[in-house]
């Protein structure tokens, strides 16, 4: 079957855990990838380097139902969400979507896409594509009045270090350090901030069809 490299791209976040748990390897340009997507509607704090704009059509899931709102470890209430998935119109991708909006028919959404572990999506949340272009991706953030660094911070965009294969995580060994079994030493975020840590590549990726 003939393949074909098509003018249409995505930029999707390649997550470090997804590749330090051997899901997908270390994205180069020129690779031909195959990623489970899930997409993320525009909120505050995307950066406009992760921004895609697309044009797809809207497949319900789960009967329509709309799930129950929940509360996350930091106490922050995430209203209930439709279980959707976007197809992409003319070319073979599709992405996983939970939205608080119950979308129908074409639609044109804003906001990011991130590779996934296949088990966690439809089997139809896939693209098939060739690397274009690479990003080194670190999140940086500072401590709360309790020293925990539990949301918000900045994300930057630098290039990819020759060879790398892995991911700074930005920790320090806990002080004083806490005897335990072995010789484990507990690895922590700078107590005093910032927390700077590499989080995953962003790659330009251009759709194979056929």
């Amino acid at each position: 079957m003939t393949q074909e490299i098509t003018t249409e791209s995505l930029r999707v976040l390649i997550p470090a855990d997804l590749i330090l748990d051997g899901m997908v390897e270390f994205p180069q340009v020129g690779d031909h990838v195959e990623y489970a997507l899930t997409f993320v509607e525009h909120e505050p704090g995307i950066p406009p380097e992760m921004r895609n704009d697309l044009t797809a059509r809207v497949e319900v899931r789960g009967d329509g139902r709309l799930s129950r709102e929940w509360v996350d470890p930091a106490g922050r209430t995430h209203p209930g969400t439709y279980s959707l998935l976007l197809h992409g119109r003319g070319w073979g991708w599709g992405a996983a979507l939970h939205s608080s909006t119950l979308y129908h028919g074409t639609v044109q959404v804003t906001g990011s896409l991130s590779a996934d572990f296949p088990a966690l999506v439809p089997e139809q949340a896939r693209v098939r594509a060739a690397v274009t272009g690479r990003r080194l991706v670190s999140h940086t953030s500072w401590p709360d009045a309790n020293g925990h660094c539990s949301g918000g911070g900045i994300h930057t965009f630098g290039p990819v270090r020759e060879g790398q294969n892995g991911f700074a995580t930005g920790t320090v060994p806990e002080s004083p350090i806490i005897e335990s079994s072995g010789s484990c030493i507990n690895l922590i975020p700078p107590p005093e901030g910032p927390w700077t840590q590499e989080v995953g590549v962003l790659v330009e990726l251009r759709i194979i069809a056929g």
